[in-house]
């Protein structure tokens, strides 16, 4: 049999020129639409940077204000007549959660900036915590009671001012979005050595289509539940700060059993905490 000779090459100088030109036309394109992309992303940076550096800066500058307002219907409740009493109520109320959305603000954005939840770590009781937060909602008209059960040693080194806002948010999420005239269960449990829970249970039930996405910061595809006046950063912001202890957060909800949110807190955090921003105390 004979050898297999290799095909002779048909194209000569002329026929590869045009191959040539056009693959470096084509390079030539691909590299500019990548220095295009690169400029797009440097200028989406800066937007967001930008962004987010109006949102801190507005968050500081409401701060004040808003504590003004707040002493003021403080003052009101205690020395005005009960006409003038019940607005000062209602203007301490809506100060309050102004007060609270500009700090879940604040959050978000030193979270999305990649800087974190700077902690001050103290000795603390978490059943004092929620005991000071069970009394406040349970004091207010119309809402469910909220019954508060502990055991064990509940003590551990945490963030004093992180922890009232884990336990008002998942206490008054709670009352808010229970059954009607069904109290809130809230128990903290400190028999284990190493851990304490807080366990938060309401008979009110969470659609499933929005458990796969109960942690994610509202979107423009979602809608807060029915009552609800926050930004939807609740939850996710009670994961953030679980997770700067060492800690996490588990929600389940049927039916059957209503609705449960478990956080388990190390009482010592693994390694050093998270440092405070400058200009912050």
């Amino acid at each position: 049999m004979g050898r297999l000779r290799p095909a002779p090459d048909r194209g000569g100088p002329a026929q590869r020129e045009p191959v040539a030109a056009l693959l470096e036309a084509a390079l030539l394109e691909q590299r500019a639409l990548e220095a295009e992309l690169r400029r797009q992303n440097e200028e989406l940076a800066r937007a967001l940077l930008s962004s987010e550096r109006l949102v801190a800066v507005l968050g500081h500058d409401l701060r004040n204000p808003l504590q003004s307002i707040l002493t003021g219907a403080m003052l009101l409740e205690n020395q005005a007549d009960e006409a003038a009493r019940r607005i000062a109520v209602r203007v301490r109320t809506s100060a309050t959660r102004m007060a609270r959305l500009v700090e879940q603000m604040l959050d978000y954005t030193r979270i999305h900036a990649g800087r974190g939840l700077a902690l001050q770590l103290r000795r603390l009781d978490l059943t004092a915590v929620c005991r000071l937060v069970a009394d406040e909602l349970s004091g207010a008209e119309g809402r469910a009671p909220v019954m508060l059960a502990a055991r064990g040693n509940c003590f551990g080194r945490w963030d004093p001012d992180r922890m009232t806002q884990l336990a008002s948010h998942l206490v008054g999420n709670a009352v808010a979005h229970g059954a009607s005239g069904r109290p809130v269960s809230v128990t903290v449990d400190g028999s284990r050595g190493d851990v304490v829970c807080l366990d938060v249970r309401n008979a009110g039930v969470v659609p499933r289509e929005r458990l796969g996405r109960i942690y994610r910061p509202l979107a423009a595809d979602d809608r807060p539940p029915q009552g609800s006046s926050g930004l939807g950063l609740g939850l996710y912001i009670c994961r953030e700060i679980a997770e700067a202890h060492g800690g996490h957060i588990d929600l389940t909800s049927s039916e059957r059993d209503g609705t449960r949110v478990i956080v388990r807190l190390p009482r010592e955090l693994p390694g050093p905490p998270p440092p405070l921003p400058s200009g912050e105390s």
